[in-house]
């Protein structure tokens, strides 16, 4: 009897070092996974921050764009107002051109008919 428990607790001791045994190896297995998940969130976590980073360097971009574009835009709109008033004074100037090339024409036309000898009424016309 003596013999035969001996040899019973020593084969359940085997039987539980072998389950032992293999609790130890998925154990580990379990923790290679989770070192693995913990490894790639880890690097999500790098590569999400790096996104991060790169969208606020983009932000700051598109800030600093919207910033010039706006001055150009005020620039822009300036230059247009200075050519606007540019060719109003153009076209008061050719019009005054206008009216001096007339008049430079008709004091031609009566210097004539007074050298021709004719009077200037005659010139000008009734009226």
């Amino acid at each position: 009897t003596h013999t035969y428990t001996h040899t019973h607790v020593a084969e359940e001791c085997s039987e539980l070092k072998q389950r032992l045994d293999t609790s130890r190896r998925k154990a580990d297995s379990v923790e290679q996974e989770r070192l693995k998940a913990f490894d790639e969130l880890s690097k999500r976590d790098k590569s999400l921050a790096q996104v991060s980073m790169e969208c606020g360097e983009l932000r700051c971009s598109v800030e600093r764009l919207k910033a010039s574009l706006q001055d150009q835009w005020q620039e822009n709109t300036e230059l247009v107002s200075r050519v606007t008033s540019q060719a109003a004074d153009i076209l008061a100037l050719q019009n005054a051109n206008t009216e001096l090339l007339s008049k430079l024409n008709m004091s031609e036309l009566v210097a004539k008919q007074l050298e021709a000898g004719s009077s200037p009424q005659a010139v000008a016309g009734p009226g």
